[in-house]
Protein backbone atom coordinates (compact mmCIF):
# COMPACT_ATOMS: atom_id res chain seq x y z
CA UNK A 1 0.00 0.00 0.00
CA UNK A 2 0.98 3.52 -0.55
CA UNK A 3 -0.30 6.53 1.30
CA UNK A 4 -1.58 9.20 -0.86
CA UNK A 5 -2.75 12.77 -0.18
CA UNK A 6 -6.18 13.41 -2.70
CA UNK A 7 -6.89 17.69 -2.93
CA UNK A 8 -10.06 18.60 -4.06
CA UNK A 9 -12.38 21.33 -4.21
CA UNK A 10 -13.43 21.02 -0.42
CA UNK A 11 -9.96 22.65 0.75
CA UNK A 12 -11.31 26.19 -0.18
CA UNK A 13 -12.84 27.92 2.77
CA UNK A 14 -13.09 31.25 3.79
CA UNK A 15 -10.48 31.72 5.72
CA UNK A 16 -7.76 30.13 2.61
CA UNK A 17 -9.61 32.65 -0.24
CA UNK A 18 -6.66 34.25 -0.56
CA UNK A 19 -4.51 31.57 -1.00
CA UNK A 20 -6.77 29.86 -3.50
CA UNK A 21 -6.64 32.97 -5.51
CA UNK A 22 -2.85 33.23 -5.32
CA UNK A 23 -2.91 29.45 -6.27
CA UNK A 24 -4.71 29.86 -9.56
CA UNK A 25 -2.98 33.19 -10.35
CA UNK A 26 0.45 31.44 -10.30
CA UNK A 27 -1.11 28.34 -11.95
CA UNK A 28 -2.77 30.85 -14.89
CA UNK A 29 0.76 32.16 -15.39
CA UNK A 30 2.37 28.91 -15.99
CA UNK A 31 -0.75 28.28 -18.42
CA UNK A 32 0.05 31.18 -20.37
CA UNK A 33 3.53 30.40 -20.95
CA UNK A 34 2.50 26.92 -22.37
CA UNK A 35 -0.38 28.65 -24.42
CA UNK A 36 2.40 31.39 -25.95
CA UNK A 37 4.60 28.63 -26.38
CA UNK A 38 2.03 26.85 -28.63
CA UNK A 39 1.47 30.01 -30.65
CA UNK A 40 -1.80 30.02 -29.19
CA UNK A 41 -3.92 33.67 -29.11
CA UNK A 42 -3.90 35.74 -25.69
CA UNK A 43 -7.73 35.67 -25.84
CA UNK A 44 -8.32 31.90 -25.71
CA UNK A 45 -10.32 31.86 -22.21
CA UNK A 46 -12.24 28.94 -22.94
CA UNK A 47 -8.53 26.97 -22.74
CA UNK A 48 -7.17 28.74 -19.92
CA UNK A 49 -10.01 27.75 -18.07
CA UNK A 50 -9.95 24.03 -19.03
CA UNK A 51 -6.33 23.89 -18.35
CA UNK A 52 -6.38 25.33 -15.11
CA UNK A 53 -9.68 23.00 -14.12
CA UNK A 54 -7.03 20.18 -15.20
CA UNK A 55 -4.64 21.44 -13.22
CA UNK A 56 -6.19 22.27 -10.11
CA UNK A 57 -9.51 20.61 -10.14
CA UNK A 58 -10.57 24.36 -10.13
CA UNK A 59 -10.49 27.62 -11.96
CA UNK A 60 -11.35 31.14 -12.19
CA UNK A 61 -14.93 30.55 -13.15
CA UNK A 62 -15.94 27.99 -10.82
CA UNK A 63 -14.04 29.79 -7.73
CA UNK A 64 -16.13 32.93 -8.76
CA UNK A 65 -19.65 30.98 -8.50
CA UNK A 66 -19.00 29.32 -5.19
CA UNK A 67 -18.37 32.96 -3.96
CA UNK A 68 -21.33 33.97 -5.51
CA UNK A 69 -23.57 31.32 -4.18
CA UNK A 70 -21.86 31.61 -0.49
CA UNK A 71 -22.92 35.19 -0.37
CA UNK A 72 -26.18 34.16 -1.16
CA UNK A 73 -26.80 32.35 1.62
CA UNK A 74 -25.31 34.20 3.34
CA UNK A 75 -27.42 36.96 2.95
CA UNK A 76 -30.88 35.28 2.76
CA UNK A 77 -29.93 33.68 5.90
CA UNK A 78 -29.66 36.89 7.27
CA UNK A 79 -32.90 37.85 5.74
CA UNK A 80 -34.37 34.46 7.02
CA UNK A 81 -35.00 33.02 3.88
CA UNK A 82 -33.44 29.18 2.34
CA UNK A 83 -31.87 28.59 -0.83
CA UNK A 84 -33.58 25.95 -2.87
CA UNK A 85 -32.68 23.98 -6.04
CA UNK A 86 -34.91 23.72 -9.08
CA UNK A 87 -36.74 20.59 -7.29
CA UNK A 88 -37.29 22.83 -4.32
CA UNK A 89 -34.91 21.01 -2.15
CA UNK A 90 -32.90 22.90 0.24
Amino acid sequence: LVQTLSINHNWVTSANIDLTWECLQSEMGSIEKELAAWGLPEDDWESREMMLKGCCGLNVTMLFLMILLELVELLNSLSGETVTDSSGEE
